[in-house]
C-alpha cells in the first residue's frame, strides 16, 4: 500500500496492526459424499451437524489468526500438505505442497478444512470435513 500527500510526494506506507479474524467461505466445498454435508443421511443428523459446526465456526470468530496459531492443535489448528487429502475441493486448483488448515471442532471428533485464501489473508475457504478419521491420514 502506498501513501500520497496532496502533492503526490509518496509517503511510506506503515504495515497495519490490525487484527485479523477468520472469514469462513463454502464456495469451494468438495461434493464428496464423505466430506461434506451429505455425509449425514437423515434430516436430524444433519441439522444437529450444522448447529455444531456454526457453533464451532463462531467460537473461532472470536480469536484472531495469531492467536490461533499460537494455540496447541487441539484449541488451534494444524496444517497439512494437499497432497494428503483423499478428496478435492469444487473449483479450486492447488498444488500438492500447498498447506491446508485443519481445525478441530465437535469436541476434536471432527475435522474442519480449509485452505487460507491468497488474496484476502482472513478468508478461509472450507473445502470439506473429516467426520470419521478418513480424509487424510491421521
Amino acid at each position: 500500500m502506498t501513501l500520497y500527500k496532496k502533492s503526490n510526494k509518496k509517503i511510506k506506507a506503515i504495515d497495519s496492526k490490525i487484527e485479523e479474524y477468520p472469514i469462513f467461505c463454502f464456495k469451494h466445498l468438495t461434493t464428496n459424499k464423505d466430506y461434506c454435508f451429505k455425509y449425514f443421511q437423515n434430516n436430524k443428523d444433519l441439522e444437529q451437524a450444522k448447529a455444531i459446526i456454526l457453533d464451532d465456526i463462531i467460537k473461532l470468530q472470536s480469536k484472531t489468526w495469531l492467536a490461533l496459531g499460537m494455540e496447541s492443535k487441539k484449541t488451534g489448528f494444524e496444517t497439512i500438505s494437499y497432497n494428503q487429502l483423499n478428496f478435492k475441493p469444487v473449483n479450486l486448483d492447488l498444488s500438492n505442497d500447498t498447506k491446508l488448515i485443519v481445525f478441530r471442532i465437535n469436541g476434536q471428533n471432527w475435522r474442519l478444512i480449509g485452505y487460507k485464501s491468497d488474496n484476502f489473508k482472513s478468508v478461509l475457504h472450507i473445502i470439506g470435513f473429516d467426520f470419521n478419521y478418513t480424509a487424510y491420514k491421521h
